[in-house]
């Protein structure tokens, strides 16, 4: 995709896409990915994109649409090919890729609040599934394990364990993210298994993921009122989701990554907004997708030295950086009026 930035050419190899809600900045671009992964893939790999379930008559109506448009002048034959699924908070979507030693990737869809339109958030874990000898039978020689297996007796039992890796909330309000969801019954999604899955509290969960993607579109004192009236979150909103939830001992996680911050914002000034608004003891846990922040600072940030990562800026480098900045422009006088007399001394010798 000629003139694409580098995300979206990683994102071409995606079979799977999971999309919040139905808004054109989110929801927009999956045709051109589905074409563009068919080209890549020379259809040998079809992608699959989950919708919240009450848009998903609209998203495919409009990818019949974009069918027959990309259809037109190839005798018919569209390059877009693409798998629709919907999903709805409470389900539990076994992802279709290769299960390598009993080992399952998972998404569970939450609901979320974002300007009345139908929204939701994604929780991704893995499970791994094993067998292990049942209690009664352990110590037993091993020649009375083979009679018995051959005897017909079942002698293991399967081990089940998980673990929540990710979290996004897509665009929301605070509220979603606070609001107690209550125990449901998730139906699996899967080929393998029709079984229901009993879920604890969803948001139980949510604090429970080692990584938290989460919206912070405005950060402007001015904007606190626009932000919920636009189904955003608002950087105070943000520390009071940290103080709240991530403060717990019970909560798991170690990296929060801030991300769909306004355009309204430069990056110089979206970070100072963040670092002054975020207390200090969180900086180490928060980062920042670059991919979030407006104009060529953003990559400035990354190439001096605010990067955790590929695509993040890391708030404690930020703060880091910028006080040692401060320092250096301190000092910088004295070296100034020090360095003649450095001069002659360095000349009487």
């Amino acid at each position: 995709v000629w003139g694409a930035p580098p995300a979206y050419i990683d994102s071409i190899r995606a079979s799977c896409v999971l999309l919040t809600h139905g808004h054109m900045d989110h929801i927009g671009a999956i045709f051109s990915h589905a074409r563009a992964h068919q080209l890549t893939f020379g259809g040998s790999s079809v992608p699959t994109y989950y919708v919240p379930l009450e848009i998903l008559p609209l998203v495919e109506a409009a990818q019949k649409a974009m069918t027959a448009i990309d259809a037109a002048g190839r005798d018919d034959h569209s390059l877009l090919q693409m798998n629709l699924v919907g999903v709805t908070p409470g389900q539990e979507v076994v992802l279709p890729f290769r299960k390598l030693s009993g080992v399952e990737l998972f998404v569970r869809p939450f609901r979320t609040t974002h300007a009345g339109c139908p929204s939701v958030g994604y929780i991704l874990g893995t499970r791994w599934r094993r067998t292990e000898l049942k209690a009664a039978y352990r110590g037993l020689p091993g020649e009375e394990l083979r009679d018995l297996a051959r005897s017909g007796v079942d002698l293991k039992d399967e081990v089940v364990s998980e673990e929540l890796d990710v979290a996004y909330t897509g665009d929301t309000t605070i509220d979603a993210l606070l609001t107690s969801l209550g125990n449901e019954t998730a139906t699996t999604i899967s080929s393998s298994s029709d079984d229901d899955v009993k879920l604890e509290n969803k948001q139980s969960q949510l604090y429970q993921c080692h990584t938290f993607l989460c919206e912070c579109t405005f950060l402007d004192t001015e904007s606190q009122d626009l932000a919920r009236d636009r189904g955003h979150m608002h950087v105070n909103d943000v520390v009071r989701l940290l103080k709240l939830r991530v403060d717990e001992s019970s909560s798991n996680m170690q990296r929060i990554i801030l991300l769909h911050i306004s355009g309204r914002y430069g990056a110089s000034q979206a970070l100072a907004s963040l670092a002054d608004a975020i207390p200090p003891h969180f900086h180490d846990r928060v980062d920042v997708a670059v991919m979030s922040l407006s104009g060529s600072e953003k990559y400035q940030e990354l190439a001096t030295g605010g990067a955790s990562g590929e695509w993040t800026v890391s708030l404690l480098a930020y703060v880091q950086r910028k006080q040692q900045q401060v320092q250096e422009q301190e000092t910088a006088p004295m070296t100034n009026q020090l360095d003649p007399v450095s001069t002659l001394r360095v000349d009487s010798t």
